[in-house]
């Protein structure tokens, strides 16, 4: 017996589609085009936003580590207004200062000092008298008659600013940040105090920038720019948004509040 093995002619023509499942095809593709244009467009929207989102916490971060390690260690403030903060810190945070070093020779290294320059028991003139005592009220740690170290920040178009000045020598500008849409520092008292009065105008646990300068310590002019009202500061909030691609709608939302510990130990005289 012999069986013959018959092979697909691959060059016989197929039968094809007939017009209705061409239109079949047709009208299921025109259902399913609107929702996967609609995915697609999503996942490309949710992807450059994630871009844009991680553009914005990488061009924030210098400027977190920075603000929270300076404003952490401030000792007096200075100048308050949403868009500039000005403030002393002590000699320590100075370039080139030597924590091992003995700036009066009393053979006690300098982060061990209570007093480097060992002037605490001077008698100063009244305009020099932030320039003498221990090293926490005494702004003048190497004994040279100069102011040892005052940095500000300042907000100026879409771009933040750390300036100096050590020793009086001028300011050194260094650019932090970039690409904000906006920039501010937010002022609060303390509802806490046992000393002086009660600044809780309306008792919600808050003080504001508005109740300091409207209470009994404040000048009324909506601003925080007497000495006895930048006393009143114990919390900065830090709020900043991005907007990289200049679309004008915030990719990115900054906000930190510190509490500088120092502000409160040094609360002496004008």
């Amino acid at each position: 017996m012999c069986i013959k093995a018959t092979l697909p002619n691959r060059f016989s023509k197929s039968p094809g589609m007939t017009l209705v499942e061409i239109l079949m095809v047709v009208v299921v593709l025109a259902l399913l085009a609107p929702p996967l244009t609609r995915a697609v467009q999503q996942m490309l929207r949710f992807s450059t936003k994630g871009v844009f989102e991680w553009r914005a916490s990488t061009e924030t971060r210098p400027m977190d580590v920075l603000l929270e390690q300076d404003l952490n260690e401030m000792v007096s403030l200075k100048v308050a207004t949403p868009r500039l903060i000005e403030f002393i810190m002590d000699s320590n945070r100075m370039p080139g200062f030597d924590p091992n070093g003995d700036t009066d020779g009393d053979k006690i290294p300098n982060n061990l000092d209570a007093d480097d320059d060992n002037d605490t028991n001077s008698w100063p003139v009244p305009s020099q008298w932030q320039k003498t005592g221990n090293d926490l009220d005494d702004d003048d740690d190497d004994g040279n008659g100069k102011e040892d170290l005052r940095v500000r920040y300042r907000f100026d178009g879409d771009r933040l600013f750390r300036e100096e000045n050590v020793n009086e020598r001028g300011w050194t500008v260094v650019q932090i940040g970039r690409g904000m849409r906006d920039f501010q520092f937010v002022y609060f008292g303390s509802s806490n105090r046992t000393a002086g009065p009660n600044l809780d105008t309306n008792a919600d646990g808050q003080v504001t920038e508005q109740e300091i300068d409207g209470g009994l310590l404040g000048n009324n002019n909506t601003v925080l720019d007497s000495t006895a009202e930048l006393a009143q500061v114990y919390v900065i909030q830090v709020v900043a948004t991005m907007d990289l691609n200049k679309d004008d709608k915030a990719e990115y939302r900054f906000e930190k509040s510190i509490f500088p510990p120092l502000l409160a130990f040094r609360r002496n005289g004008p």
